[in-house]
């Protein structure tokens, strides 16, 4: 237990060390997420606050305690609400208004939620559930970093009643506080293992992180009984170790597991190096200009840089060069920080009206969220507006074209899709009452049951027929989500033409034989899946394989051989494995993708259905359509192109009257797959029960 006010002073001292240390830290996280080559490490940056936070939050409860026999909680939440409030709620609302003008309806709608979530500290709960990889481009919201703030007040929501209790009992802080600490690091390696996504937003997870943090706070009185050249060796120890996990720990690192250990550690041992009675040289050099002004103003680079990069490219800024982009988005992220710290964040601190009654600063409590929610609604009603506006641009366009516009409600889906690149080319603007919301549900994958797929971790699937189940002829389809698109189609045709489909279909591992990395590891499941799919499809004696595959996906050539030279390989070994275990094989074609998904193009209130016509080529799938065309006629399968069912004359409409052909950038909607049953029937010809 800390006793006297010598020690209490040595626990809360300023220390420009800690400062260096933070810009350190911050400018670690800021590089990595601008993708500084060789820097992807940097998201350690968060491991080192976090550690910095614990220590310094728990010196200064440490210190009241001493200098006031207790600790007031009212007064600590006052003091984090004055520190973290006043300008986490100018970059909401900031954000909120340049995502209204930068980004579709559909993106606003979920930037809007996150928005929300972020206010009440809650934001890693929100992408804990909603993502599957935080570095994923389908992931990128503004609001992805407020995760770690809410992991801070998740902690310190109970940290200040913790330490009092420790107090109040007279017990030995450091015992407990590395009991906490060892308990929290099992919880996050195992959470970690089992669930990476989620154990890295996770409060318990990262908990230990603080709590070692804190463990040097209650440990200073002895630190600052350290010789000297401990504390210098210490200190070196830190930097280095932190600086050393750049190079251990990636972008796709699983953390907080075993690997955030070392920049805990190496922080913790910087910050006990600093405690010492003299100062040590690396705290001179952390203690020196700009560090400790980047320090100063750590914070708000830290809330600004990721709105300012996710955001920035959506501005007229996305047609430069991608290092000048980078350059220029920097800059103004560092200007933003200056102009908040300065006018918004150094005046919340030291403005007395807020210091001497407590429950003043509670209030920007209730405050904060309240602009958060009149931004949110602002937005969406502003934006909502502007598409209702242009529906009136959508009945003239009827009004002047009826042929264009009733051609595209042709029972004929070919007639329909034909007509309705003609109206995209003429000018069409989006029509008015697209089922966006509707959207998410028309995918493939939601209409079969979980088991007949393979998710992430999958190695194998339950065998269910679909088409028609009972019939003795069995169409096999093998592949991924790609393959797994075109399902809804088999189904009808097997309906029709009396035969069963049996899907072997694992989401993201192409059923080509190349080497595939998932989440920054070997997708080890995707090889146990393709060998257990080729070991039994000859039980199930089909009729006929169809294989596809979404193209290049997830490739990544040995050194020496070319893209395209591993994927043909790939290619011609998997179809010549598969030629042998049915009496047909038939190799589909890939399509072409869209640079924007379906939803966020048609919520753009600048889109017309020409600016949302995809190109039906020079996209990497189309690129490598022509090679799995090769592969597949070298070895005698038959190759179908099934492009034109969702692309005409050169393009590719994202809606057809009313109805989406695309579910997002690159898989057709369900609906459409069903829609287009008969037309991939005529494709495939005598495939499925002629001679190949």
């Amino acid at each position: 237990m800390v006793r006297g006010d010598a020690a209490a002073q040595s626990v809360a001292r300023w220390r420009t060390d800690i400062q260096g240390l933070r810009a350190l830290a911050v400018l670690l996280v800021v590089l990595a997420h601008a993708g500084v080559p060789g820097l992807g490490g940097g998201v350690i940056g968060v491991d080192v606050f976090f550690v910095i936070s614990g220590f310094l939050i728990t010196g200064l409860l440490l210190a009241e305690r001493e200098r006031s026999g207790r600790i007031s909680i009212k007064r600590f939440y006052a003091r984090r609400a004055r520190r973290l409030l006043p300008v986490a709620t100018v970059v909401t609302a900031v954000t909120l208004a340049a995502s209204y003008r930068l980004q579709p309806l559909s993106t606003l709608r979920l930037h809007v939620e996150d928005a929300v979530w972020s206010a009440g500290f809650l934001a890693n709960v929100r992408f804990a559930a909603t993502d599957s990889d935080y570095w994923a481009s389908d992931a990128l919201s503004p609001f992805r970093h407020y995760w770690s703030l809410a992991v801070e007040e998740q902690f310190y929501l109970l940290w200040p009643l913790v330490v009092g209790v420790f107090l109040a009992r007279r017990a030995r802080p450091a015992v407990w506080v590395a009991l906490l600490a060892a308990g929290s690091l099992a919880v996050a390696v195992w959470h970690t293992a089992d669930s990476p996504v989620q154990a890295y937003y996770s409060s318990p997870a990262r908990a230990y992180e603080l709590l070692i943090g804190a463990l040097v706070a209650v440990s200073v009185p002895v630190l600052r009984e350290l010789r000297p050249w401990l504390s210098t060796l210490l200190a070196v120890a830190g930097l280095a170790g932190v600086l050393g996990s750049l190079a251990l720990v990636g972008p796709n690192s699983a953390l907080p597991g075993w690997l955030a250990l070392a920049p805990t550690l190496s922080a913790a041992a910087l910050l006990a190096g600093g405690a010492g009675s003299q100062a040590t040289w690396v705290g001179s050099l952390l203690s020196r200009q700009p560090l400790r002004y980047l320090g100063d103003i750590s914070y708000s680079l830290y809330l600004w840089h990721w709105p300012v990069l996710v955001l920035g490219p959506a501005t007229a800024l996305g047609t430069w060069p991608e290092v000048r982009r980078t350059t220029v988005l920097l800059l103004v992220v560092l200007v933003l920080s200056m102009l908040s710290y300065h006018l918004v964040e150094r005046p919340a601190m030291t403005w007395q009206w807020l210091q001497r009654v407590p429950v003043r600063a509670l209030a920007l409590w209730p405050a904060s969220v309240a602009v958060v929610l009149v931004a949110a609604s602002a937005s969406i009603a502003l934006a909502e507006a502007q598409l209702e506006s242009r529906q009136q641009a959508a009945v003239e366009f009827a009004r002047e074209n009826p042929d264009l516009v009733r051609a595209q409600e042709d029972p004929d889906p070919m007639v329909a899709l034909r007509a309705a690149v003609r109206a995209a080319r003429a000018g069409a603007p989006v029509p008015g009452g697209l089922d966006v919301e509707g959207l998410t549900e028309d995918i493939w994958h939601k209409h079969i049951p979980t088991k007949c797929q393979a998710w992430w971790e999958g190695t194998s699937a339950r065998l269910c027929r679909f088409g028609d189940a009972d019939a003795t002829r069995t169409i096999v389809l093998i592949g991924d989500s790609h393959a797994g698109m075109w399902l809804p189609a088999f189904d009808v045709l097997g309906k029709a033409e009396g035969f069963a489909v049996v899907p072997m279909v694992k989401h993201g591992c192409s059923p080509y034989d190349y080497p595939q990395r998932f989440r920054g590891e070997d997708y080890v499941e995707c090889e146990e899946f393709r060998a257990w799919a080729r070991a039994t499809v000859p039980s199930l004696d089909p009729t006929a394989v169809v294989v596809t595959a979404r193209g290049y996906h997830g490739l990544r050539p040995t050194e020496g051989t070319s893209r395209e030279e591993a994927w043909s390989a790939a290619v011609t070994s998997t179809l010549t494995a598969l030629s042998a275990t049915a009496p047909r094989l038939l190799v589909l074609s890939d399509l072409p993708s869209r640079p924007v998904e379906a939803g966020a193009c048609v919520t753009d209130p600048e889109a017309t259905l020409d600016s949302c016509l995809a190109a039906d080529s020079g996209t990497p799938e189309t690129d490598s359509n022509v090679l799995t065309q090769r592969a597949a006629e070298k070895i005698g399968a038959r190759y179908v192109s099934v492009t034109p069912l969702v692309c005409h004359d050169g393009g590719c409409p994202v809606v057809v009257g009313r109805e989406f052909v695309y579910f997002d950038d690159d898989h057709v909607s369900h609906s459409w797959a069903r829609r287009v049953a008969g037309d991939l029937g005529e494709l495939l010809g005598d495939g499925l029960s002629g001679a190949r």
